[in-house]
């Protein structure tokens, strides 16, 4: 009987034994594997895990290997075509200049402003037919041959029958001749300055900058904690 018993034990206490050895193993192999799943974004400086982030490098021609969240790279290409500065559709990294693709600023941006740099793409490359005028009538986006601008300047559209000056590409100025508008135009240039100058004097005054991605922010009520889109939690007081 006490055999059979000292044999019981030593089968238990190889089983407990085989059973720590092959756990603590898996373990450490699972925290090991957590740990490098997680991304450092040089942008928001946040710790994502790796689907958070483009495969590879962000453009074919980045030779770095700072990563950029999809998040921040939305933020950044958005703003950009909103502003319609599609000559800053570059790398975020600082120091990499390297101009994103049609095909990353379809990944990468939303589909309305996608169809925003298409329109802006069209009407670049329109600009440069001296014949050919676009319209700039609210969501038309047509545009059409208009000869002898400088003599014609009117140019209705066919499709909304929107009026667009096409000396000057902008919508017509109603109540002046072309000679007009640019006597005008070149009678200003002062208080255009002093309207910019009020401008950006408003904006300082009104946005905070966040202190994690340095995006300014405006605060419209509410209480005074910002929670920034960058995911940064900031007091607007301090």
């Amino acid at each position: 009987m006490s055999t059979l018993r000292r044999g019981i034990s030593r089968l238990l206490g190889r089983r407990v034994q085989d059973s720590g050895s092959h756990l603590d193993p898996a373990h450490l192999t699972c925290q090991a594997k957590t740990a490098s799943t997680e991304v450092t974004c040089q942008v928001c400086l946040e710790d994502l895990a790796a689907e958070n982030f483009p495969m590879g490098n962000i453009t074919h021609q980045c030779a770095h290997d700072d990563r950029v969240c999809f998040n921040c790279l939305q933020q950044t290409v958005d703003a950009f075509i909103g502003g319609g500065n599609l000559s800053l559709l570059v790398c975020p990294i600082e120091k990499c200049a390297a101009r994103l693709s049609y095909e990353n600023v379809r990944s990468f941006s939303t589909e309305d402003n996608f169809a925003r740099y298409n329109y802006l793409l069209t009407k670049g490359a329109l600009d440069e037919m001296e014949d050919v005028v676009m319209c700039l009538g609210l969501n038309c986006g047509s545009a059409q041959v208009h000869e002898g601008k400088r003599n014609n300047p009117i140019m209705i559209c066919y499709v909304c029958k929107f009026k667009t000056c096409a000396k000057h590409g902008v919508p017509w100025h109603t109540g002046e001749t072309c000679a007009q508008f640019d006597a005008n135009k070149a009678a200003t240039p002062d208080e255009a300055a002093r309207q910019n100058r009020k401008s950006e004097s408003l904006i300082q005054t009104i946005t905070r900058k966040c202190p994690k991605c340095r995006i300014r922010v405006e605060k419209r009520g509410g209480c005074r904690i910002i929670h920034c889109t960058c995911g940064n939690d900031w007091c607007w007081n301090c």
